[in-house]
């Protein structure tokens, strides 16, 4: 048997992710542990192996010397190979501490990891908000604004020590028929996270898809 999967979760709630995860690391034993679980451990029918812990307790993502003292306290100093934080509603105001935490949580990744966040247009854990900026999807210019946060996404992963694989983003199209359509821009051409399949990914990772408008997943070099 190969070496498990250690996943963690934050936001997990009654962790609709779960069961993608299973399904995406089928053929893998999996580690899972999740903080904000209201769930039940059960069995999924995916994984070979999937053994879970759920922490009902929230972490701290205001502060991140507090975060970093509850991840050490319930974690211990080990690292995963994915990290997923599914939030697709922003709150009103943004933590000035947002760049601190995401370099608390990449520090977290194993060599080759990756973080994957689903967001609106304010994200805490990244301490970034992109455009659009008025808390609508639509866009007058949305390959100019998925050029534009794509660059801040990769500036912020650098200062963290990780590299942006992927971006998604989000809009709702306007046809010259005045019909309204949502539609993804994404760095990768094929895949999980192709303009075709990412809507699908967040619907199986979030009970509020339809919220999300930005999908980054950073990734830890290896050594």
């Amino acid at each position: 048997m190969s070496n498990p999967m250690r996943v963690l979760e934050f936001f997990a709630g009654t962790a609709p992710s779960r069961e993608a995860i299973a399904e995406e690391l089928a053929g893998h034993p999996v580690h899972y542990v999740a903080f904000g679980s209201t769930a039940t451990p059960g069995p999924t029918g995916h994984a070979d192996s999937f053994i879970e812990l759920h922490h009902a307790s929230r972490l701290n993502f205001q502060n991140a010397k507090a975060l970093q003292r509850q991840l050490d306290l319930h974690l211990g100093k080990g690292g995963f190979d994915r990290i997923f934080a599914v939030m697709p509603y922003s709150e009103k105001t943004m933590h000035s501490d947002g760049s601190k935490v995401f370099r608390v949580v990449g520090r977290r990744l194993n060599p080759g990891g990756k973080l994957i966040h689903v967001f609106e247009e304010k994200s805490h854990l990244l301490g970034v908000h992109l455009l659009p900026r008025f808390g609508v999807p639509w866009s007058e210019d949305p390959q100019g604004d998925f050029k534009a946060n794509r660059q801040a996404l990769e500036r912020l992963a650098k200062s963290g020590g990780l590299r942006l694989a992927v971006y998604g983003f989000q809009f709702i199209d306007v046809s010259k028929s005045g019909q309204l359509g949502i539609r993804w821009l994404t760095t990768e051409p094929n895949g999980l996270y192709s303009a075709e399949n990412i809507g699908d990914f967040v619907r199986r990772h979030s009970l509020w898809a339809d919220a999300a408008r930005h999908v980054a997943v950073f990734m830890k070099p290896k050594k």
